[in-house]
């Protein structure tokens, strides 16, 4: 498993994103299972706000050559 970092931008129109980044230094070979996971401030569905609301994950197998 690979640590991340946050990394944060405004998109506008009051928006805020959180992503979480990965560097790989030395690149990448073989198959390898990347996962991605969106919450939302529980605010936005009605819920507390400041709270990470789990809303879709995908994951996504990539060989390299």
């Amino acid at each position: 498993m690979q640590n991340s970092l946050p990394d944060f931008y405004d998109a506008g129109s009051n928006t805020h994103v959180k992503l979480f980044v990965t560097n790989f230094e030395n690149g990448l070979t073989d198959t390898h299972l990347f996962q991605g996971w969106w919450f939302v401030d529980g605010y936005v569905v009605d819920g507390t706000p400041n709270t990470e609301v789990f809303q879709l994950g995908c994951n996504l197998q990539v060989t390299f050559q």
